[in-house]
């Protein structure tokens, strides 16, 4: 217990001499700059009633509450089991005066035992660790949202109303809605009904929808693209106007030339057809000089017939993950 300052002062009256113990009495009587300093852990329990708190570590303290704004300090523990070195590299970066360390449950002395460069998350030991189990406690500053927490707020603000997020759980956290199109109820989601309409569907009068980003991405509005439409598709099947212009190689001919098995009775081949010869014998020249009758010749033929008509798959390479939307928060409404 401290002695008060009324006491102290009568130790020191002309001609007392004080003793030891009076000297002690008088530093146990008031604070250590160093020694008597609190840090995050005492905070933290809240038992303590021997250390002092300085500004700093008050703000801290009132920014975790939310009494004032900032960002937001949180604990954290990191374990090295059979540890054996003299390094040690943290996996955040420690508010100055917030570490502890233990070997083997035994509280370590800063300055004494090991040091730390709190710009790096470094702590160096002032001699080798032989194989020990290593606890380091820390407070960091946490910019993003609280570990573990299932709101996925920043911790610096709400979200707005009406905000898509996408994440990885199938349950999505208090408040938000998966994007799936479906129907609520305009008296229970009246805030995010304000915001998004009937854009999405509904009949505005008792509900309305959300969007459904099922299978979908989504685009930025345009001239040609209206808010809430929806377009494109996941195959197609090419047709002809689909595809340049190109020929192709014929498969196979068939040739037919019309004739008659009677004896021929035409001298001039114009305008007749192919008979039986007279004679045994054909004329042999190297230039025709008449032409069959066009109803006395036809060719027939098919090209190749290639294709099954199967669809396309037009959409790109993707990993399938949750949309929600938020039905809280700050409205981006002006």
């Amino acid at each position: 217990m401290a002695t008060s300052r009324i006491s102290i002062s009568n130790k020191f009256e002309n001609g007392d001499i004080p003793s030891q113990s009076d000297f002690g009495e008088i530093f146990d009587s008031f604070v250590h700059k160093d020694e008597d300093k609190a840090n995050f852990q005492m905070v933290e329990t809240g038992t303590d009633d021997q250390h002092y708190v300085t500004p700093a570590l008050l703000k801290i303290g009132l920014q975790n509450i939310g009494i004032i704004t900032g960002n937001c300090y949180l604990p954290n523990k990191e374990y090295f089991n059979n540890f054996n070195g003299t390094t040690i590299f943290l996996k955040k970066s420690p508010i100055n005066f917030s570490v502890q360390a233990f070997k083997n449950g035994q509280l370590l002395l800063e300055k004494e035992d090991y040091t730390i460069n709190y710009a790096t998350a470094v702590i160096t030991f002032s001699a080798t660790v032989p194989i020990r189990n290593i606890e380091i406690d820390y407070w960091y500053k946490n910019t993003g949202p609280i570990p573990g927490n299932t709101d996925i707020t920043n911790v610096a603000g709400k979200p707005y109303i009406g905000e898509i997020k996408c994440l990885a759980s199938p349950t999505g956290p208090k408040g938000w809605l998966k994007c799936e199109g479906q129907e609520l109820l305009i008296s229970e989601y009246s805030q995010l009904f304000s915001v998004i309409g009937v854009t999405y569907g509904g009949n505005g009068t008792t509900h309305f929808k959300t969007p459904n980003l099922s299978g979908r991405s989504i685009v930025q509005p345009t001239t040609n693209i209206v808010l809430g439409s929806v377009g494109g598709s996941e195959a197609t099947v090419l047709t002809e106007n689909n595809l340049p212009a190109h020929t192709h190689g014929v498969g196979s001919l068939a040739v037919a030339i019309n004739c008659s098995n009677l004896n021929a009775d035409e001298s001039a081949p114009q305008e007749s057809i192919l008979a039986v010869s007279k004679d045994s014998y054909c004329q042999a020249i190297t230039t025709p000089d008449a032409t069959l009758a066009a109803s006395a010749t036809s060719i027939t033929g098919v090209t190749a017939s290639v294709g099954s008509a199967q669809p396309i798959i037009t959409r790109s390479p993707y990993l399938a993950m949750y949309y929600y939307i938020s039905s809280y928060g700050e409205s981006p409404l002006i």
